[in-house]
């Protein structure tokens, strides 16, 4: 994804993830830069996302094959 992309998303409020770990997110941080956030609760820093980052990145989405 490009980072207007990933911008535009987190203004909407949708969840961008990376591709090969769901559990680490992409957002913009107080300063406009684009970060990594783990979303467990393991204590690993927020790092500044990478270009590898950026093209891993996907929006996270709901499995609509699942009935509730």
């Amino acid at each position: 994804m490009t980072i207007k992309e990933i911008k535009s998303a987190a203004a909407e409020g949708r969840l961008v993830v990376l591709r090969d770990d769901p559990w680490h997110m992409i957002a913009p941080d107080a300063f406009g830069d684009l970060v990594v956030i783990s979303r467990r609760n393991d204590g690993e820093p927020v790092r500044k996302a990478t270009l590898g980052d950026l093209r891993r990145a996907k929006y996270l989405a709901k499995d609509k094959s699942k009935k509730h």
